[in-house]
């Protein structure tokens, strides 16, 4: 059994213990727990400080986060005074479900697809911020993957794409999780270490990411791709024929932004600011 499996089994213990604590505090505010919304990926904004090669350029990418309590020794029970925190890009954790579903895996010791470390404490400090412990790196060796047609060359649907070897890591230090009652874990501020060891490159970053992902891409007259910030909105815009909000807080400033090659772009509603330069939390003035 391995960790995360380990931790989900008292996942429904702790659950049922806040809310014995909700009912107990009364009218009470609690202050909440250290944790990030795991239920969708969050969108990233890249800022480049190092690195060359087919390491460096990238812009962003969509990253999944994810809290788990920490549990007791025997791993029997929660224990409510520790919390950690996982990663796992989009980039990385793609190429290993591909991989995945023509059966390799990396079973290395050690080697996981996602960074993982606990958080210093288990409820936000004064300025309303979690801060991991070191993470242990994302790694993964995997060999080439020839892909399979699923049986039915006519159908494209079950195929599994072709995919070279990797050896990637995936580092990430000064990690900040924005952590109110009315804002839980919605903005990570974080410095993200790229390498990939068969290319021989590396490549570093200052992130900024947002919950919830949320895609912008609009079409021009001619059907080509564009930015569509109307997307972004928190609210519904009925004349626009967007009939829901976006799912982002109205207290964040967004940008929709390009985060892919500029022939295949991928535009996500991505935080108005400079991830070098930003401090948590990012709201609108």
């Amino acid at each position: 059994m391995n960790r995360m499996q380990n931790i989900a089994i008292v996942s429904s213990t702790v659950v049922a213990g806040a809310l014995f604590a909700a009912v107990a505090a009364g009218c009470s505010q609690q202050p909440p727990g250290c944790q990030v919304s795991a239920s969708i990926p969050y969108a990233g904004k890249f800022a480049q400080t190092a690195g060359d090669g087919p390491c460096a350029g990238k812009k962003g990418d969509q990253i999944g986060f994810a809290s788990y309590p920490g549990v007791n020794k025997d791993r029997t029970a929660p224990d409510l005074s520790r919390a950690s925190l996982a990663i796992k890009t989009e980039t990385l954790g793609t190429l290993v479900a591909n991989a995945t579903a023509n059966g390799v895996d990396d079973t290395a010791d050690g080697d996981e697809p996602y960074a993982f470390g606990a958080f210093k404490q288990p409820v936000p400090d004064a300025n309303d911020l979690c801060v991991p412990k070191d993470m242990a790196p994302a790694k993964q060796v995997l060999p080439a993957i020839p892909g399979d047609d699923g049986g039915t060359p006519d159908d494209t649907s079950d195929d599994v794409p072709p995919q070279d070897a990797i050896d990637m890591e995936e580092d990430w230090t000064n990690v900040q999780v924005y952590v109110t009652a009315a804002a839980e874990g919605t903005e990570v501020k974080g410095h993200y270490t790229f390498k990939d060891n068969i290319a021989g490159c590396s490549a570093e970053y200052d992130v900024l990411a947002l919950f919830p992902a949320v895609d912008c891409t609009g079409a021009d007259a001619d059907g080509n791709p564009v930015a569509d910030p109307n997307l972004c909105s928190p609210v519904a815009i009925p004349e626009k024929g967007i009939s829901v909000g976006s799912g982002i807080s109205p207290d964040v400033p967004t940008k929709c932004e390009n985060i892919g090659p500029d022939d295949a772009p991928q535009f996500l509603c991505l935080l108005d600011a400079d991830p070098a330069k930003a401090s948590l939390p990012v709201l609108k003035k």
